[in-house]
């Protein structure tokens, strides 16, 4: 019943934070792997107002941060910055808002045993 609760406020956060239209639902864990880099900042971007957010759907998306990082050949800083989806947040006008994702997403990605550290290690 605790799940169904926190699905429930979820739900309601995620209609909230897309203003109701072409709300979709908030995808496990074992999806982001197979995300695209847009999807994925997409995702933060969702996430971000929302209070709800499984832990686990954050922990995906650092560990997808990392793969991102180690598999980059950058030609140039441009490459960087479409790699790191979770830090740039460009607008189709051209200015930026800053990072895409919140404190928690960087909390699980430099948690003890997150994959940063374990990297690292």
């Amino acid at each position: 019943e605790g799940t169904e609760t926190s699905e429930e406020q979820l739900a309601a956060e995620v209609e909230v934070a897309c203003g109701g239209s072409e709300v979709q639902p908030m995808p496990r864990e074992n999806d982001i792997g197979q995300m695209t880099r847009r999807e994925c900042q997409n995702l933060l971007m969702r996430m971000r107002p929302l209070v709800h957010v499984p832990l686990p759907v954050y922990q995906s998306l650092a560990k997808r941060a990392i793969q991102e990082l180690v598999n980059c050949e950058p030609r140039g800083f441009s490459d960087c910055r479409e790699v790191a989806f979770w830090q740039f947040n460009s607008r189709a006008d051209g200015n930026t808002q800053g990072s895409c994702a919140d404190r928690r997403f960087f909390e699980a990605l430099n948690a003890d045993g997150g994959p940063f550290l374990t990297r690292l290690a």
